[in-house]
């Protein structure tokens, strides 16, 4: 059965760095464990796309 979509809160955000930086941006399955709601996708998804620091999340320039 499907999961039910939605955002993501920053109690959530902040609980993902911390897993991150505990065990790493590689083991979503089990990071993806102390979220209920959420699939190991989903976590990393949110991880790569929005939260990681070192990801570049600046709208293209023209020369871009």
């Amino acid at each position: 059965m499907g999961q039910i979509k939605r955002r993501w809160n920053p109690r959530e955000d902040e609980r993902l760095k911390r897993l991150v930086e505990k065990h790493g941006a590689k083991n979503w399955s089990f990071i993806s464990q102390s979220f209920p709601s959420r699939t190991e996708k989903s976590c990393r998804e949110r991880w790569c796309n929005h939260l990681n620091p070192q990801s570049n999340h600046h709208p293209l320039t023209t020369e871009e």
